[in-house]
């Protein structure tokens, strides 16, 4: 009897034993990861992942060429659950944490992961009470794809205004405090769920207003919820967090937006410098609706230029900022000086930079020639004329005819400058060899004066000079 006893005392215990084995088989195991590139909901339109659980986006700077930056860049934190059997609906706890991490040194790699200093971050709210005004009402077709954001104040600083953070289908706020959790529900039957993240435009406002505001950081943290005991789920061990880094748009240099036209100046026959402004920087927006200054920057990061002339004993030349003559941007300065030869180009070479401290000599450069001339005949042609080019009438005082007959297969551009330089018309059209072409330029809504017109095909331009009456 007593070793009978003993016997079911043992099956007992084994009994128990594969019980809590079964039970513990059952209970989901959770953890949270990135998708790869390329998997369905991965990071898209360039955006990265590092290591296993870090999502990396960039803001995209707003631009204004065709196919550039195209799709902001966006990718999800994946909810996986494990289980042997047990698929029932899941309630799990989580925190979101949103920071500025610009004092945190904060670091990422493929093979180490993020890493940063927790004292060095900033907390940043759910919705953000910083206002920045875009543009309105704004130029049609500045912004291709995705569509410009309307003219209205966004939140800036902010979870929602930044990443804009989405669970099936709603927003997912910021919480902090893990003894009053956000919940997240895995339903009965799913594997995974996702959180969406997107990162929006830059804090930018045209022009010379980057508004870099340094690195960003969310941090998701997944754990059972305070009141459910026994938990319904275990989280594996090291992957209870995820990280989603934002970053401010790459740096890239300026490039040359509207070229300034070579100049015609009547040779000073006194003792005192014949003197002009070209308004390097001006608000104003083409016909085709890209921005009227020389230079533009995808960042918009305020410029710097330098300018060198070929021959200062004949042209001086000097960047000035707040000038008055260009309502108080930035303007180039020219002179030409008493005795400068007649008929000689003077090459004047502008550059412009970003200034950029994480990338020194990020600039562009552009050239255009001072001619100073006896007098002003009421057509000048450049010495690489394009001799079929006719520009009439002139002076004009409604409508501008353009005519001419390609030298060469390819592109023509058609454009009218006014006399400071600043575009107010341009057409670009393809053509065949020996065709002719004809453009008319409706001119009434324009000031009197001198404005030059430009036919350019290929490396070969004229350039005619006429009077608007």
């Amino acid at each position: 009897m007593k070793i009978f006893h003993l016997m079911v005392v043992a099956i007992c215990i084994l009994s128990g034993l594969n019980v809590v084995g079964f039970a513990q088989q059952t209970i989901p195991i959770v953890s949270l990861s990135i998708p790869d590139v390329g998997q369905l909901d991965g990071p898209r339109n360039g955006a990265s992942k590092i290591g296993t659980n870090t999502l990396l986006l960039k803001e995209r700077p707003r631009t204004v060429f065709t196919g550039a930056n195209e799709g902001l860049e966006s990718g999800s934190i994946r909810i996986n659950r494990i289980a042997t059997g047990n698929l029932g609906r899941l309630v799990l706890g989580y925190t979101l944490q949103y920071h500025n991490a610009s004092n945190a040194n904060l670091t990422y790699s493929s093979s180490t992961g993020v890493r940063f200093t927790q004292a060095g971050l900033m907390p940043l709210p759910n919705t953000s009470t910083t206002l920045r005004l875009l543009p309105s009402p704004l130029p049609v077709g500045v912004v291709f794809s995705p569509p410009f954001p309307p003219g209205m104040p966004v939140l800036i600083n902010g979870l929602q205004g930044d990443l804009n953070p989405s669970y099936a289908r709603r927003s997912f706020i910021n919480t902090a405090s893990e003894s009053q959790p956000g919940t997240i529900v895995i339903d009965s039957g799913a594997t995974s769920s996702l959180i969406d993240f997107t990162a929006r435009f830059s804090d930018q406002t045209y022009c010379c207003n980057p508004a870099l505001q340094g690195p960003r950081i969310a941090i998701l943290r997944i754990f059972p919820l305070p009141n459910e005991n026994p938990p319904s789920f275990q989280v594996q061990r090291g992957a209870d967090s995820a990280f989603v880094i934002l970053t401010d748009p790459p740096n890239v240099a300026p490039v040359i937006m509207n070229r300034i036209p070579d100049l015609y100046v009547t040779t000073p026959n006194t003792l005192n410098p014949l003197n002009g402004a070209l308004d390097l920087e001006s608000p104003t927006w083409r016909s085709d609706m890209r921005p009227g200054t020389i230079f533009y920057d995808d960042n918009y990061d305020p410029l710097s230029y330098t300018v060198q002339v070929s021959d200062a004993t004949s042209v001086n030349a000097r960047i000035s900022t707040n000038n008055p003559a260009v309502a108080g941007r930035t303007a180039l300065l020219y002179s030409v000086l008493p005795g400068a030869p007649s008929g000689r180009a003077i090459t004047i070479t502008l550059t412009a930079d970003d200034r950029r401290t994480e990338r020194l000599g990020h600039f562009s450069v552009t050239n255009f020639t001072i001619t100073p001339l006896a007098s002003i005949p009421t057509t000048v042609a450049l010495s690489n004329d394009i001799q079929s080019v006719i520009v009439s009438p002139n002076p004009v005082s409604t409508t501008l005819q353009i005519h001419g007959k390609a030298e060469i297969t390819g592109v023509v551009i058609v454009r009218l400058f006014n006399s400071v330089g600043v575009e107010m018309f341009a057409e670009r059209f393809t053509v065949s060899e020996g065709a002719p072409y004809s453009r008319l330029i409706d001119i009434r809504h324009l000031s009197s004066g001198m404005y030059i017109a430009e036919v350019e095909e290929g490396a070969n331009k004229t350039s005619r000079k006429i009077v608007k009456q």
